[in-house]
């Protein structure tokens, strides 16, 4: 995160740019450096393709919502908000 002095006290979360309703809570952090938001915003990738990568068909079992091409493509795409 450049342009940002350290530590930095913050919320933080991620979303899909392409639908609204695909976002993660918001998570305080507390960044020491650049590396440490490295880091957390791995854990938050992480969290989010937990919340979203799975969907529960009507019939009630769990299918994939994305490969793992597609979920590389849906990463590299989240958009990081912070307030």
């Amino acid at each position: 995160m450049e342009g940002t002095s350290y530590p930095l006290t913050a919320e933080f979360r991620l979303r899909s740019p392409d639908y609204k309703r695909l976002r993660v809570d918001w998570r305080q952090l507390t960044l020491d450096s650049p590396e440490t938001w490295s880091q957390k915003k791995t854990e938050m990738e992480e969290e989010f393709f937990r919340k979203f990568a799975f969907y529960r068909t009507q019939a009630g079992t769990q299918a994939p919502r994305w490969n793992a091409e597609v979920w590389r493509r849906v990463r590299d795409s989240l958009v990081t908000e912070r307030r």
